[in-house]
């Protein structure tokens, strides 16, 4: 009887062991499969850097005149690159990991993005069912570092028809694009006016000028005894704008500083055009 137990306690850890083999088995395929997109990754990196390189020669200067090296050499150019991301990756990861490896389909300098492609067999640490390995692909892509604006040839800001993209301006934070630089909710078109007479003014909506809630805007209302305040200094100088709310103190108040940037309208078109702009 106890012979009997001991086997069946034999039996059972073995297969109990068996089985966790089964279930650790994936994850050190996952990992193995991470450390060489790791590789992937670090090489595309690597290659996407070495554009700007390519990107200079190419823009290259003699004279003031920009020299022409042509596109001949792009496909022998892309050749190389490949061969050279083969390589790095083959020559960095574990080749007893991997058996019938192909890079077909890596492309280097299409779209301006490198593309590494890595088709594989992973081996298995034992054969099931006649089976000793499993088909891998791996992608890596990157757009290359080309240091152009819109383009690696001279192309400048176009969209994707070939066509001169349309440079629009946003603010920080901004919910809409500006077609005009001085639109009012860009341009700070400050006015400098006596305190006192602050009172008296209305912006285009027909409102009144309150205190700034940043720079205080002399803190002593719109009378004439705030040009007395330690912050207002002795001109009793405030600054308005035509269709502000506030008056200031300082032009370089933190509320009135615009942070515009010209951008190109195909990246910011989901914004929707701003009302003001539209109706110059």
């Amino acid at each position: 009887m106890q012979g009997s137990l001991s086997v069946e306690a034999a039996l059972s850890l073995s297969l109990f062991l068996f089985f966790c083999f089964c279930l650790i088995m994936p994850m050190k395929m996952l990992d193995r499969q991470r450390q060489i997109q790791a590789v992937m990754e670090s090489v595309g990196e690597e290659l996407s850097q070495y554009a700007y390189v390519e990107y200079c020669f190419r823009s290259a200067e003699e004279g003031g005149a920009e020299v022409d090296v042509g596109r001949a050499e792009d496909t022998a150019t892309s050749v190389l690159a490949a061969a050279y991301a083969s390589a790095r990756i083959l020559g960095e990861i574990n080749r007893e990991w991997v058996e019938a490896v192909s890079f077909e389909g890596t492309d280097i300098g299409e779209d301006e993005m490198v593309h590494i492609v890595m088709r594989y067999r992973m081996r298995l640490p034992f054969s099931v069912l006649g089976v000793s390995s499993i088909p891998v692909e791996q992608v890596c892509s990157r757009r290359m570092w080309n240091g152009a604006d819109g383009g690696r040839f001279g192309d400048g800001d176009r969209d994707g028809n070939g066509e001169e993209d349309e440079i629009v301006y946003i603010g920080k934070n901004s919910t809409r694009y500006h077609r005009l630089r001085t639109c009012h909710y860009l341009y700070n078109d400050l006015k400098a006016v006596d305190l006192g007479a602050v009172g008296e003014l209305r912006n285009e909506a027909g409102g009144r000028y309150s205190s700034c809630g940043t720079c205080g805007g002399g803190s002593g209302g719109t009378g004439s005894g705030g040009a007395g305040s330690g912050s207002m200094g002795s001109s009793g100088t405030v600054y308005v704008m035509p269709y502000g709310s506030s008056y200031h103190v300082s032009k370089s108040c933190r509320s009135i500083i615009a942070y515009v940037q010209a951008v190109p309208l195909t990246q910011v078109e989901y914004l929707g055009e701003c009302s003001y702009c539209r109706g110059k």
